[in-house]
């Protein structure tokens, strides 16, 4: 645990004594947990959310808190919650795949983590989870867990994951609800390769045509809701353009230094 300030700590303290209404209780929460005060930490983070049930980030601190505390359970309600005021939020995310992981429910695991991955594609840590995960051994776990990796796909109706292809499913007419879902989970997790390897128009195509078939699922529509938010101005961002990205940021940064540099040397040159 981080030894987190008590001058910082008693400040918030202070302004919570003195306007009980104030949302510092949330980092108020979180500077206990860092220092090891579990149990006051989310005492305090629980009062606070009784007068702000619509705070996000405090819903998240309260998952960590749990989390930290092993109550898996709670936990998962805390981050869910979150997740119902802000579907884009990271964090609750990646945190509900870590404890799923620790109940060893892999298949939300995967899901969550993959959430993270189609929010942000160059997470990391996440991509690294997942490549552990998916590089075990199915008998480890539940034969269901990674029944949509088993799924047969026929030629007509696979995707081309490099692209040469068009990207259509034909779903089978379903005979029972399980063959529904694993029809979805099987585009789910299609959609969710081409966003890890940011192959985004790719994405943008499978989904379009598999909401002709499937136009009130929800995964669907929210995969294609934060396709469209980062669908600005392209939908393809090149390594050659990420490249040209960085390197305007990096010279941007340089120039604002040496007109700091300036400033200070026109100041002396000034004194004197």
């Amino acid at each position: 645990m981080a030894n987190y300030p008590k001058d910082i700590i008693e400040k918030y303290r202070g302004v919570l004594k003195k306007t009980p209404d104030s949302q510092v209780f949330a980092p108020l929460a979180e500077a206990y947990r860092e220092n090891g005060e579990i149990d006051l930490a989310e005492k305090v983070c629980k009062e606070g959310l009784r007068r702000h049930p619509s705070h996000t980030s405090a819903w998240v601190i309260l998952g960590k808190i749990l989390k930290d505390k092993k109550n898996w359970d709670e936990a998962v309600k805390a981050l869910t919650q979150a997740l119902k005021l802000s579907g884009s939020n990271i964090l609750a995310h990646q945190l509900l795949g870590e404890i799923y992981l620790e109940k060893r429910d892999t298949s939300h695991a995967i899901k969550s983590f993959k959430m993270v991955l189609l929010l942000n594609p160059h997470h990391t840590k996440v991509k690294k989870i997942l490549e552990r995960i998916e590089s075990m051994s199915a008998r480890d776990f539940q034969d269901d867990m990674f029944e949509f990796k088993r799924l047969s796909v026929t030629p007509e109706s696979a995707p081309d994951l490099d692209g040469t292809r068009s990207q259509v499913i034909e779903p089978n007419k379903p005979e029972t609800d399980l063959v529904y879902q694993r029809t979805l989970q099987r585009i789910i997790s299609l959609v969710d390769a081409f966003i890890a390897r940011n192959q985004l128009k790719q994405a943008n195509t499978l989904l379009e045509n598999s909401l002709k078939d499937y136009p009130e699922d929800k995964d669907l529509l929210y995969r294609q809701k934060v396709l469209r938010s980062r669908a600005q101005p392209s939908f393809i961002v090149t390594e050659a353009q990420e490249d040209d990205h960085r390197s305007s940021i990096r010279k941007q940064s340089k120039q604002i230094k040496l007109d700091k540099l300036n400033r200070i040397l026109q100041r002396i040159h000034d004194y004197r």
